[in-house]
Parts: structure tokens; sequence; C-alpha cells
């Protein structure tokens, strides 16, 4: 009978402790996937095993040990979270719900003026009294995890979980923290009711709520520094995106889609910009010979052809790291080069022109082109080197038809 009023009593309280823990986890992991049976099958499970090794008369280490490993295995089984969310979350549980034990367990034994030593894992005991500790004990602890689900340390708990590395950070906290308030149960095994023993008891577990508020406000303070990162890191990638995304629209509206030279838009731009060192440069004016007659005799398909390799053509003899491609018209092609006398750009053509008669003729078509070549020292002004190079290529083509 003595021992069914020491366990009722401790066995309520725990069932409400264990049912506010696991509904804050549910709140905190923002999911719904244990159903009501699983608070009733972990109490049962959770405390079956206190009663066990209490019965056993193990020592209270080993104890809360158990219950650590024991609620971090019904955290990786029922809610399917990381290894580390689970010890975290089984971690806080099982420091809180101690840090209160061992508190009214000194506290009540300083009111009564009676030993620790009663307090102790030995319930079969006439003179234990650890179901007064133990009942305020989980009352508290679960009136403080429904706290917690209601107030705004849900969102801190979810942001500390968000966090890979804070999460790390406190759970090496708390496992220090366990390990020094574990060793305060030693306590409840030495003889004598010394008063040292329990204030010692006592002043432990305040100073680990100021150390669990502490790193508490140092991981809020890493979090934000996280999240300025973040979305510094985030509004970063959208200025790139964005800008990559203008580059885009600007390549798009300034390619010619055929031959993926510039087009003439990109020209006119470049009209009204002052070119630096000039005088390095050498502008072509290319135009195809007879391209309507290929397009009016084959059609446009052939026409399209003749352009598509009349810039391959341009390209592969012309390009260098400066070189700038453009297509202005139907039939005509501006081609802006740095740094290449004007001796080895007109060789350069002639050879193209070559390889573009060869081509013509394996198509079964005649492909020629006619060029003129002004160089930056005739002119200050792109526009008007580019009119000089349009003029010699009409002269070139007159005469080749005289």
């Amino acid at each position: 009978m003595r021992l069914l009023l020491i366990i009722m009593p401790a066995m309520l309280s725990y069932f409400f402790s264990n049912l506010q823990f696991f509904s804050f986890t549910d709140a905190v992991l923002n999911r719904r996937v244990t159903g009501k049976y699983v608070y009733f099958l972990t109490f049962f499970i959770n405390y079956v095993m206190f009663f066990l090794v209490s019965i056993l008369g193990f020592h209270l280490i080993i104890n809360w040990t158990f219950f650590l490993i024991a609620v971090f295995f019904e955290m990786i089984f029922f809610y399917r979270c990381s290894f580390l969310k689970a010890f975290f979350m089984s971690l806080v549980f099982t420091l809180v719900s101690l840090a209160l034990n061992i508190f009214f367990r000194c506290g009540i034994s300083i009111v009564w003026n009676q030993p620790l030593s009663i307090f102790d894992n030995n319930v079969v005991g006439t003179q234990n009294l650890k179901q007064y500790p133990l009942l305020l004990c989980f009352i508290l602890t679960g009136v403080l995890f429904l706290y917690l689900r209601k107030s705004k340390y849900l969102k801190i708990m979810q942001e500390y979980l968000d966090d890979y590395a804070g999460l790390k950070f406190n759970s090496l906290v708390l496992i220090v923290l366990y390990g020094f308030l574990v060793l305060n149960l030693s306590a409840y095994y030495t003889e004598g009711n010394n008063l040292f023993v329990k204030l010692w008891g006592i002043k432990s577990v305040i100073l680990i709520t100021f150390f669990l508020y502490g790193g508490r406000q140092y991981t809020m303070r890493l979090n934000q520094m996280n999240q300025c990162r973040r979305e510094y890191a985030d509004a970063q990638k959208e200025l790139l995106d964005k800008k990559s995304e203008d580059e885009r629209i600007r390549i798009l509206a300034f390619t010619d889609p055929m031959t993926g030279f510039y087009n003439r838009q990109f020209a006119e731009e470049m009209y009204d910009q002052s070119i630096e060192d000039i005088n390095d440069y050498v502008v072509c004016f290319v135009d195809l010979d007879g391209l309507k007659t290929v397009n009016d005799n084959l059609g446009h398909f052939a026409g399209d052809m003749y352009l598509v390799k009349t810039s391959e053509a341009l390209r592969s003899f012309l390009s260098t790291d400066s070189t700038t491609f453009i297509r202005v018209g139907g039939d005509e092609f501006i081609v802006i080069i740095k740094g290449i006398e004007t001796n080895e750009v007109k060789r350069r053509l002639d050879l193209a022109m070559t390889s573009l008669k060869k081509t013509g003729t394996e198509n079964g078509c005649r492909y020629a082109i006619s060029y003129g070549i002004a160089d930056g020292g005739e002119s200050s002004h792109i526009r008007d080197i580019v009119h000089l190079a349009d003029q010699r290529m009409y002269t070139f083509k007159q005469s080749k038809r005289a």
C-alpha cells in the first residue's frame, strides 16, 4: 500500500510532464506525426523503466542516464529526426527534469531537516521520501514545457534546431551541464544531515540555470549573426541573379540569332561611344556577293546557309582575343580587330574568301565576299572609320564587276 502511494502521484505527475514535453516537441519540429497513442506509449516505457531501476536499487546516475537514452531513441523512432536534433531535445527534457528534481530534493530536505539519503533510489525503504520531490519536479517540468510551447521561446527553439552550428554548440553545452549535474546525485548516498551538501545541490541548479540562460543569449546572438549573413548572401545572390538576367537580356537584345554576331543595335550604340586607343584598331566592312540571287534561285534556306558559312569563315580566320563581329544588315558584316596590322588583316580576309569559295563549291553554290578595310589612324570616330571601310568595300565590289 505504501509503495502504491509512492508510485501513483509520481506516475500521474510524470504523465503530465511527458505529455507536455512531446506536445512541445510536436510544435518545435512543426509536425504532428506522433498521434496521441505515442504520449501513452512513451509514458509507459519511461515510467516502467524508472520503476524497475528504483526497485532494483540502481544508482540515481544510472537511472537518469537510462532515461536520457530512452527519450533519445523515442525521438529517433517516432519523429524520424536527425541524431543531433533527437539528442538535443532528449538532453533538454532530461536536464530540466533532473535540475528540478535536485532542487526540490535539496529544498525539501532543508525544510524538513532530513538527510538527503532518504531521497535516494531505494523506494522499498520505509523512510524513503522521494515521491514528494518527484511529484513537484514533474508537475513543474510539465508546466514549463506548456509555457514554452505557448510563448515566444518556441520560435527560439525552432531557430536552434534549424541552425546546425548553433545546435551543435548547444548540445555540447548541455552535455557538460548534464555531466556536472549528475555528479550531484552522489550526495544522496552520503551519511549524515549535511546542510552544506544540500546548499551545494541548490547552488548547482541555480548555476546551471544561469549557464542555460547565457547559452541561450549567446545562441540568439549567433542566430542573429547567421541570419544577417544569410540575408546578406541572399541579397547578393538576388543582385547577381538580376545582373545575370539583365546581362542575358542585353546579350539577346544585341545578338544576331542566325550568326551569333552582334547586331545593328549594338553597332548603333558603339557609334555613340568613344573608343580608347582607336589607332590600334582595324575595321573591315564585308558584303556577301549575290545573296539575293541565291535566295531567288535556291530559296531562303540556301541563303541562310550562305550567311552562316560566311560568318563561320570570318570567325575562323579573323578571331583574336579582341575581335568584334557585327552583322549590320541582311548581307553586311563589320569586323573590328585590335592589335593586328592592316596587311595581316587583308591576308586573313583573302584566306577567308578562298575557304568560303571552296565551301560554296561543295554546296553547289557560288560563295564570295567583297570587303573594305580602314584603320583607326584615318579618323578619331569609329562611325567615320566604318564609313571609309564601307566605301572601299563598294569600290572592291565594283572592280569585280568591271
